[in-house]
Parts: structure tokens; sequence; C-alpha cells
């Protein structure tokens, strides 16, 4: 927990700061919510993506997002905090979902938000309508009525402003990268693939879960396995010359945002390690007029060449929160067990 909160620390100062001395371009109003793209005063390079809004109380929530995470904070011109001071945190969405983890001070006025999976805190953001906060002796609530379209239009700022879903400009015209190798899948590891994915099965132990055929799957690259695990689909796919495990999550990204087109997208990419091994994360929810989507993908490297893409998704309407959460646990359960499941395969990476 605490070498979470270190590198949160870091990672939350470098936009804080940024953002006293910045350019405000694209800018995001929803309902009572207002912000921007952020760019760096001198250089006018892009630094983040920001919104905020205020309660009754003079208490301001704020979602931002950079290259790196995505940040929930809180600030009140009344409070007056050393800058380090941690406060035990308790965030209740909705009545009914409740998140532990730590209110770090940032600056003097403003409050960061610090969990174990801060993944899981803006997948299940995305859906709730009302939050309560406690921090410390602090207690305060904010109506999250245009959230989810507030998260989206953050996930458009990212996009439009580093050109990671696929794009090679940036809002500035500049060249962002070069050009990412194409994801496809392994013609030779169909059967590896299965394997995997009934191993998965086994060590999970899921009850009402079973393999099943990908032949109507929609996802890119095509998966070459599918599981059911109740409500929730899921495939695998063997990919070859996937390139940097990074680079993989703008790709997906890229789909997402294919898909969603005429939708809401909103997506949360992260870095993460399992034993020691760097994977990449992926969650993204595209909220249609009928339904919504929720979808996690998994991105670890295969010791034989290429990587694994291990996707959970639900797609459906009226128990929004429901299927995230079942989504969410299915992806829970497989990094839980992907490790124990290649080892047993022979293909665990050093």
């Amino acid at each position: 927990m605490w070498r979470a909160l270190g590198v949160a620390l870091s990672a939350a100062t470098a936009i804080v700061v940024d953002a006293s001395a910045a350019t405000v371009t694209n800018p995001i109003r929803i309902g009572n919510w207002s912000g921007g793209s952020y760019s760096k005063e001198q250089s006018r390079l892009f630094d983040h993506c920001r919104a905020s809004a205020g309660n009754p109380s003079g208490t301001a929530v704020s979602f931002a997002v950079n290259r790196a995470r995505w940040s929930l904070m809180f600030s009140n011109p009344a409070w007056n905090f050393a800058s380090g001071h941690s406060l035990p945190l308790i965030l209740k969405l909705d009545d009914h979902d409740t998140i532990r983890g730590q209110a770090v001070a940032i600056e003097r006025e403003l409050l960061e938000v610090v969990v174990e999976d801060n993944m899981a805190l803006f997948a299940r953001l995305r859906s709730a309508a009302k939050m309560k906060v406690t921090a410390g002796g602090l207690a305060f609530d904010f109506e999250l009525v245009e959230g989810d379209d507030v998260l989206s239009a953050l996930s458009r700022c990212l996009m439009h402003s580093t050109g990671m879903a696929g794009s090679s400009e940036s809002s500035k015209g500049k060249r962002t990268s070069e050009k990412p190798v194409p994801l496809r899948t392994d013609g030779a590891a169909t059967e590896e693939a299965r394997t995997l994915a009934a191993e998965i099965l086994g060590f999970a132990r899921w009850p009402n879960s079973r393999l099943v055929a990908t032949s109507d799957s929609a996802m890119e690259p095509r998966p070459q396995a599918g599981f059911k695990v109740g409500l929730v689909s899921g495939t695998l796919a063997v990919l070859a010359d996937a390139g940097r495990i990074e680079g993989v999550s703008d790709q997906l990204i890229g789909y997402e945002a294919r898909q969603c087109q005429g939708g809401g997208l909103f997506f949360v990419a992260e870095m993460n390690a399992i034993d020691g091994v760097s994977v990449a994360r992926l969650f993204a929810s595209c909220k249609m007029p009928e339904a919504v989507s929720y979808r996690y993908h998994l991105v670890t490297p295969r010791a034989k060449g290429g990587a694994y893409l291990i996707s959970s998704t639900t797609h459906g309407g009226g128990f929004a929160g429901v299927l995230q959460r079942q989504t969410e646990e299915v992806d829970t359960k497989v990094r839980a067990v992907i490790t124990s499941v290649l080892k047993r395969l022979g293909d665990a990476s050093p």
C-alpha cells in the first residue's frame, strides 16, 4: 500500500504543479463540470486533461488523466494540510459500493485519492450517481449525475491530445510516436490458446463456466479461444510480434473507439506488475442509448515471444453496476491465477 502511495504521490504532483501554470484548450463544459486539456505554459506540450465541479459546501471534486494514470482529487480553500499528510479514506458510491484508501495532501488545500486498484475505482465511478466521502474528520458528498459523460469527455480529450487511439498526429499537429506494430494473432497457436483458456477456468474454479466457440466474436485481433462465466464472455488471443507491452493498450483503445462510434467511450489504461512481470491492463466502457458494455483487457508477455491477450466482456442495460462488477470479478480472478497457469504450462516469463 505504501509503495503504491509513493508512486501515486509523484504522479499526482506532476499533474497538479503543472496545472498551476498551464494553457487550457479543448474546453469541457458539462452541467456543473468545467475543465479541458492543460498544456505546459513554456513548452506548450500536453500535460493532462481535467474537469472539476463544486458542491454547496465549497468543496470541489476533480477527475484528471494523463498518459500514465487517472486521478481523483478533492479541494477546498479552507483546508490547510501539510504536504504529504495522509488521512484514512472511505468512499461510498450510491450507498452500496464502499472503497477504502488514503487521501494524501498534494498541496495545502488539495487531497488526492490513493487506493489499491485505481482502475477499479474509476470503473465504478463510471456508473455512480453520487459519492459520499469520509477523509479523517472530514465528510462531504457530491452528485455525479453527469459523471459518466465527464469521464467520456476526458477520455476523448486524452485521445485527441496524444493521438493514442491509432492516430499519428497530436492536437498540435506534431507526430507523437513511431507507427505501432499491428496486433495480429499467431496462426499456429490456436491449440495453445484453447489450452490456456481451459487451464484458467480450471484454476479459477468458477461455477457455471465453460469453453465456447469464438466464431461470432467481433474482437480485434481475432481471438483463438473463448469462455463464459455467468453473464461474462471471455476471449483469449496469442499475439505474434506484439511489440512493447505498453504499446498494445493504445491499439486496443483504437479498437474500442472504432467499436463505440456514436457512443460515450471511457477507458483506463495502466501498466501493472504480476509476480514481478510487467503487464498492461485496460478497462473500456461504451455507453450507447440502448445498452452499456464493459470490457477488461489483460496483456501479459509470452515466454516464447509475443503476448497473451485475455479479455472479459459484458453488455446490457438496466443493471450497469452489476454487470461492471461481475466483469471486474472475472478480470481480478484471471490476474490472480495467470502466473500459476503459465508456470504449469511451462510458459512463465522470468
